[in-house]
Formats: structure tokens, sequence, C-alpha cells
């Protein structure tokens, strides 16, 4: 067992060398598998799990071809129907790789933080910032909302607040949004 909670369950299973993550409701009993198979023995690794109420958000890593430009996948999962509600690519660009934290409110609405690269070209500078899934729901992949942006923010400070709010740091300053949904 990964994690859980009065409502949900997520467990991993260990077969042939790799990690099969699921996830269920426990009043459904219906179990939904989170990890895509990409190739035999190539699975994409799912990590920053969150449960609330009857979403999962986590964090996809699918791996490139060859072993090059993988990318990380944020997603939202409904328990109840097995459907992906939200799903973005982590980052404004296609290089952030690192979530540093993740709220997932009761709505299904998520906000996280990441660190992301702006350009291709050296050096490379990384932009810090906070992200969120809060609209429509699809299935389809959305680019998501730029909450803030810069080079002072906290990766691990973010952190859910009442009803649809998140907060973070920038600085010195405590700064906060609404979510949509």
């Amino acid at each position: 067992m990964l994690k859980q909670t009065r409502a949900a369950v997520i467990l991993v299973r260990h077969r042939n060398d790799v990690d099969l993550v699921y996830a269920c409701l426990r009043s459904k009993g219906a179990i939904y598998r989170l990890t895509h198979v990409q190739e035999p023995r190539v699975v994409t690794k799912i990590f920053s799990t969150r449960l609330r109420g009857r979403y999962v958000a986590y964090g996809e890593l699918v791996f490139g071809p060859a072993g090059g430009d993988d990318i990380v996948l944020i997603r939202v999962r409904d328990l109840v129907t097995g459907r992906v509600i939200h799903s973005a690519q982590n980052g404004l660009s296609s290089q952030a790789q690192v979530i540093g934290s993740m709220v997932l409110k009761r709505s299904g609405s998520v906000a996280w933080t990441t660190r992301d690269y702006v350009n291709w070209y050296p050096p490379r500078p990384e932009e810090l910032q906070v992200l969120a899934l809060d609209g429509r729901l699809t299935d389809k992949l959305v680019r998501p909302r730029a909450l803030d942006r810069g080079s002072q923010i906290g990766l691990k400070s973010l952190l859910g607040g009442s009803g649809k709010t998140v907060s973070w740091r920038h600085g010195d300053a405590r700064r906060s949004a609404e979510l949509r949904r």
C-alpha cells in the first residue's frame, strides 16, 4: 500500500521488475491502474500522489524514445467513474521534471509547484512556477493555468487553504490564489 485515506487507497504491485500503481475508492471497490505500459517491461512512473475524497492526483513520468525527451504529466482521476478529469504537461515548457509540492482539492482541482527551464540554450535559466488545473473537466491534455512564476517561489511551500484557496511563499511574502473549481 502506497497511500490511503478513509475513502480511498493507492496500491503498488511489484511485477517483473516494474511497479504497477493502482487506486480505488473503498466504497466502490473498482480498481483503476494509474501506470501505463509503454512497451514490454517499460511502464510510466507514478509519483507525488495525493488522495482527496473521490479523486487521486499524481505525477506520471512518461519515458521518451531511446531514453530521451522524458516528460512529466499531471493527472487527476475520478475514482467513482475511473475517468481522468484533468491532464496536463508539468510546467509551461516540456522540460519540467520536478514536482515540489501538490494540493488536491475536494472538487478535483489541483495546484502544484515545479521547476521549469524557460529556453533551450545554455545556461538554460530555471523558473519556478505555481500551476493549476482547475477548469473544465476533460481527459484531453490541456495547458495548466499559471498562478505565479519567478525565481523566489518556495518549491515546497504550497499549502491548501479553506475552500478553493491555495497559498505559497514567494520571497518573504505568502501569496494566495483561488482555484476556479
